[in-house]
């Protein structure tokens, strides 16, 4: 599966929003996971 422009696992690869996440005490998994609770609960599926 092909990420998405700038959420690519590796902040070294100039992905940007990795690179907050990680600054703010993220991991990877744990921002893709707040990124689909968020998806999520904006469509009323949570």
């Amino acid at each position: 599966v092909n990420p998405l422009p700038g959420i690519l696992p590796d902040p070294r690869e100039n992905s940007s929003f990795p690179k907050a996440a990680f600054a703010s005490g993220l991991t990877y998994n744990e921002m893709i996971n707040k990124v689909l609770y968020t998806s999520a609960k904006r469509h009323g599926l949570v």
